[in-house]
């Protein structure tokens, strides 16, 4: 369990990372369908270059200027980190839920990926409702620190 709890907790901070980084860009209503992103799986013409996080994004007086084809980039990056973070998260609960003293740890950790990812899959659904962005944010601190609690209980075993 150590290293499945080290492995989720990094899936889990770089999630974080994504998401903070397509929140400050601007980036979440550039994808309004799920699961794919405006009928499409990967946006075209995209280059790496231009979602480099140590820009400084140019503004506009309707907004920050970025490309469409990078938000959307950053949309579907968190989407797919998604996927990995809720099969991570989703082997290592089962395995604490099947242990005795873990069955706390292992239903929280379940609990906080079910909010998280309905959250986040709602959020698009529902036209980005500002509250279920909010319940969104909790339920992935919620998912630190049960992952964190996770890897501190197991790290030494």
């Amino acid at each position: 369990l150590s290293l499945l709890g080290s492995v989720t907790l990094l899936l889990v901070a770089l999630q974080l990372v994504l998401g903070a980084w397509l929140s400050s860009r601007f980036a979440g209503p550039s994808c309004l369908t799920f699961p794919h992103c405006n009928g499409a799986w990967w946006p075209q013409a995209f280059r790496w270059a231009e979602v480099n996080p140590f820009l400084s994004l140019q503004y506009r007086e309707d907004g920050p200027v970025l490309t469409t084809s990078a938000m959307q980039a950053l949309n579907m990056l968190h989407r797919v980190v998604a996927v990995l973070v809720a099969a991570g998260a989703g082997t290592l609960s089962a395995a604490l839920l099947s242990r005795p003293n873990d069955r706390r740890l292992g239903a929280a950790l379940l609990l906080a990926i079910l909010l998280a990812t309905s959250a986040g899959i709602g959020i698009v659904l529902l036209g980005f409702p500002l509250w279920l962005i909010l319940a969104h944010d909790a339920a992935a601190a919620l998912l630190l620190l049960s992952s964190l609690s996770t890897y501190r209980r197991f790290r030494a075993t």
